[in-house]
């Protein structure tokens, strides 16, 4: 039973301070970055659901060989050519960063078997500071070589075609495009939509149904050649960076947020205590709802608005963004893929009868963070169980998608941002894949809405640049 809390009150203790007020509510990537933008500028609160914020709410402890690291839950890694955003943020805040090996294995699996059979599979290496890829024994055979050469014309045509600025790419489906194009078709159903449905999270039909410019725009962008990396920390050596100059109120579940009977200019926040399940009230003169589509619509919903009002609009585009469920467990078992000494750091279990693959992650040959301790895995949507007393830690994640409609719905909630105290901010609404750049981009946009500086586009700010790009980090096709 929740309690209200009658006294309408804002966060700052300071009455007299001369900033005007501002809301975060959210804090995942886009919450956090927006509220570090704006903290100069604005008396910052971030409003975050759960007991810390977003970012860190599931990492788990891993104690091995006498070792105790830390782990994301889910991994985040990025490549800079398709991450320019979050690469300048890291840098100014001097994120420690370590390159990662995601060379990868593909597999096959039957239940009746007892480890998946590996039916393609490649390595990275390094000599004199350039990276190379060479195919593992394995796969050394006339299959094998007729993937390397349906990848090769893949995105001999994927550049071509992005290079032509009269090509309509952006007007229809990625799975238009492969159906206009005589594309190897084991490759594409093989290696590149499994290798695609990790990168944006969610299943086959969803990869089709992205506008094809967007997923095109990734794959030929360098991610093939500039390498994969992350915070060597993890968000455990971003939060406390980014969580700086501005209040943050953790446990609170925002159930509301709209403009005062009153004062138009004001914002009514209404947020209940998930300890106390006590309700209170604050005043804010500028909103920005950074959680994910669904949830933004739910907390606009609450408040009754007018058909024409400009926050019922919001929260109608809002249901044009489709979200997908995933599904992610941090394990030890070692059976998920088909020989431990010789598997590459990513592997992948692909059933076409399937509507995703299952992908897993071997910490400790990726990321030199973990390379001394016992073999430690993240599996997305798991198809081959790993045993019970091998699980750590598992969670459920939600994660938007890109269709050419919810395209359409993104530009207008664009555009009612730019005339509205209540924002919208995520990483669906940048125009490209929701990933943590776009989250980081859908910030900096309100950012500069609200009057803001951007910190890495001062000429005069040279921070230390500790951002590792080892070119033996190479991973294909994503």
């Amino acid at each position: 039973m929740y309690t209200l809390d009658p006294s309408v009150s804002s966060p700052s203790l300071d009455a007299l301070h001369a900033k005007p007020s501002l809301a975060v509510v959210g804090a995942g990537l886009a919450g956090l970055s927006a509220a570090w933008l704006l903290k100069d500028k604005y008396q910052v609160t971030l409003f975050e659901y759960h007991d810390s914020p977003g970012m860190g709410v599931f990492t788990s402890d891993y104690h091995s060989n006498g070792i105790e690291t830390r782990i994301d839950m889910p991994l985040r890694i990025f490549t800079k050519g398709y991450y320019p955003q979050l690469f300048a943020l890291y840098k100014y805040l001097n994120i420690e960063m370590e390159s990662s090996d995601h060379a990868a294995a593909y597999q096959t699996w039957r239940p009746e078997d007892e480890r998946p059979a590996v039916f393609f599979q490649y390595r990275n290496i390094n000599v004199l500071g350039k990276g190379f890829r060479y195919l593992s024994r394995n796969s050394i055979s006339g299959a094998g070589f007729k993937l390397v050469m349906g990848q090769f014309t893949f995105f001999k045509q994927a550049k071509k075609d992005m290079a032509n600025p009269l090509h309509s790419l952006s007007h229809i489906t990625f799975g238009t495009y492969l159906q206009q194009n005589n594309f190897n078709a084991s490759f594409i159903h093989q290696l590149l939509l499994p290798a695609l449905a990790v990168i944006c999270t969610c299943d086959y039909d969803g990869i089709l149904n992205y506008p094809a410019d967007l997923i095109l725009g990734y794959l030929t962008c360098g991610v093939m050649d500039d390498g994969i990396v992350r915070a060597k920390q993890g968000v455990d050596g971003i939060v406390p960076k980014i969580t700086q100059g501005y209040d943050v109120l953790c446990g609170e579940q925002v159930m509301s947020v709209a403009p005062l009977d009153h004062d138009k200019n004001r914002i009514m926040l209404t947020s209940c205590n998930q300890a106390t399940s006590v309700v209170k009230e604050y005043e804010f003169d500028h909103v920005v709802i950074a959680t994910q589509a669904d949830i933004a619509g739910q907390i606009l919903s609450a408040a009754q608005h007018k058909e024409a009002d400009v926050h019922a609009q919001q929260a109608k585009l809002l249901t044009s963004i489709p979200m997908q469920y995933s599904s992610m467990v941090l394990h030890t078992d070692t059976s998920i893929v088909h020989h431990q000494n010789q598997a590459s750091p990513v592997s992948y279990i692909v059933d076409e009868s399937l509507p995703r693959p299952s992908t897993s992650v071997d910490l400790t040959k990726a990321f030199s963070t973990y390379k001394d301790q016992q073999p430690v895995f993240q599996t997305w949507n798991v198809i081959k169980q790993p045993k019970a007393s091998s699980i750590i830690a598992q969670q459920s994640f939600t994660r938007p998608l890109v269709t050419l409609e919810s395209r359409v719905a993104v530009a207008k909630l664009q555009n009612l941002n730019a005339h509205s105290a209540i924002k919208i901010c995520g990483s669906y609404m940048a125009n490209k894949i929701p990933l943590l750049d776009a989250a980081v981009e859908s910030s900096v946009e309100i950012a500069k809405q609200l009057g803001c500086t951007i910190p890495w586009h001062k000429t005069n700010c040279k921070p230390r640049d500790n951002l590792a790009h080892d070119s033996d980090s190479k991973a294909l096709p994503a």
